[in-house]
């Protein structure tokens, strides 16, 4: 008989050990869901933020690239094209650099071969 009241006793024990840790780790698990919730938030408030940094920084880019330089007058634009030809920069180079077509680099340079040629031994 007293075995049968030892085998209740540990299976009741048992039953309250397993309650016990149960309980436990749902109260774990309650306390990382809502570290896990705090962080989703602040997350949520970091993203809000890089959102309108970019939307800034968009706007930024935008207002830059419609500043213009000033342009060049024709000599300075055909100097210039001369400087960069001495470099040793090709003709794609130069239209790129300058914001020009290629095709009007490489026709200042043609029709003034004469001053070209004067700067590039000079």
């Amino acid at each position: 008989m007293l075995g049968k009241f030892i085998k209740f006793k540990d299976k009741n024990n048992s039953n309250s050990l397993m309650a016990f840790q149960l309980a436990e780790a749902k109260e774990i698990t309650d306390i990382l869901i809502e570290r896990i919730e705090e962080k989703i938030d602040i997350l949520k408030e970091l993203e809000v933020s890089v959102d309108k940094k970019i939307a800034i920084l968009e706007r930024l880019v935008q207002r830059a690239e419609s500043v213009k330089m000033p342009s060049l007058t024709r000599n300075d634009r055909y100097d210039e094209i001369f400087y960069l030809r001495k470099k040793g920069l090709n003709i794609e180079e130069i239209a790129k650099l300058l914001g020009i077509p290629a095709g009007e680099v490489e026709l200042v340079i043609n029709l003034n071969k004469n001053k070209l040629q004067a700067n590039l031994s000079g």
